[in-house]
This record gives structure tokens, C-alpha cells and sequence, in this order.
């Protein structure tokens, strides 16, 4: 039997169509499994981004709680070893803050390609550097618990706009 009858007869013909249908099928779900992967990694970096947002909100507000107990524990006349214990406390998330704001910024730069993010991050930073001065002068007597309680409204105002730029590029990301 010739190859060319072979492949006119019932048998050749389903040997034929079953190649072509598997091959059709392996096409498919390599394809399939491609968007899938795809749509995967997609969405790990959409978690991530949102991660440290989060991160970032979390460590500024620690910042700024334990600023506001400072300022309070002043405005309030507490008795000097409360004070004391605000101030350390304050030191502790004040090294914390200023030790990993850094790597914050250079994850943001890795997740966020956008330059306006890590300007808005870059403000949030400033101002941190600002109510620590602040705090500084109202433990020392130099500046009024109110004039560091306007830079505490500052820094939280700084943290909301960072938060609405970084979502709304979250939410661009997720649309696309």
C-alpha cells in the first residue's frame, strides 16, 4: 500500500485529524496557559504595589501618632517622666522612619515607574523631617505645641495625596 492510499483510507484519515486536532489543542492550551501566567503575574504586582502603599501608610502614621503624643503630653503639662516616656517613644519610631524611609523610596521607584508618585513620597518625606524639627523645638521649650500640631496636619495631608495618586494608578494598572 502506498503512502498516498494510506492517507485516503479511513484509518489514514483519523490518523491525520487526530495530528491536526492535537496539535490544535496543545496550540490552545499553551496559549491559554501564556494569558493565564500573564493575568497571574499581573496580578501579584497589582498586590504588591498596594502592599507598599500600605506599608508606607503604616510607618508615617506610627511617625506621626507618636509626634501627636508628644505634642499632647506638652500641651497637656504632663509631669517630666511622661514626657520622658513620649520622647523615647518617639525616638524609637523616629529612628525606624528615618532607617527605612529610604528603601520605601527605591521600592516605589521599582513598582511605580510614574515620577509623580515618588515626588508626593518625596513631599511625605520632607515633611516628616519637618514635624521632627518641630517636635524637637516643643520638648525644648523653643516652639509652641501648636505651631508642631500644624505641621502634624501638613505631614497627614501630604500622606492622604500620596495615597490618592498611588491608588488611582493602582486602579489605572487594574483597568488596563
Amino acid at each position: 500500500m502506498s503512502f498516498s492510499a494510506f492517507l485516503n483510507s479511513s484509518l489514514g484519515v483519523l490518523l491525520v485529524g487526530s495530528l491536526i486536532g492535537a496539535a490544535g489543542l496543545f496550540t490552545w492550551q499553551r496559549q491559554d496557559w501564556l494569558f493565564k501566567e500573564k493575568y497571574y503575574r499581573s496580578q501579584v504586582m497589582v498586590d504588591r504595589r498596594l502592599n507598599l502603599v500600605e506599608q508606607i501608610n503604616h510607618d508615617t502614621g506610627r511617625l506621626v501618632a507618636a509626634a501627636n503624643d508628644i505634642i499632647a503630653a506638652y500641651s497637656k503639662g504632663l509631669t517630666n517622666e511622661q514626657k520622658k516616656e513620649v520622647v523615647q517613644a518617639y525616638n524609637k519610631e523616629q529612628a525606624q522612619w528615618f532607617g527605612g524611609y529610604s528603601s520605601e523610596q527605591a521600592l516605589l521607584a521599582f513598582y511605580f515607574s510614574e515620577k509623580d508618585i515618588a515626588d508626593k513620597f518625596a513631599t511625605v518625606v520632607a515633611t516628616s523631617q519637618e514635624i521632627d524639627m518641630h517636635v524637637y523645638y516643643v520638648s525644648t521649650g523653643a516652639e509652641s505645641p501648636a505651631q508642631a500640631t500644624e505641621v502634624s496636619r501638613k505631614i497627614r495631608e501630604e500622606l492622604e495625596a500620596f495615597n490618592r495618586l498611588a491608588l488611582q494608578r493602582l486602579l489605572s494598572i487594574e483597568k488596563k
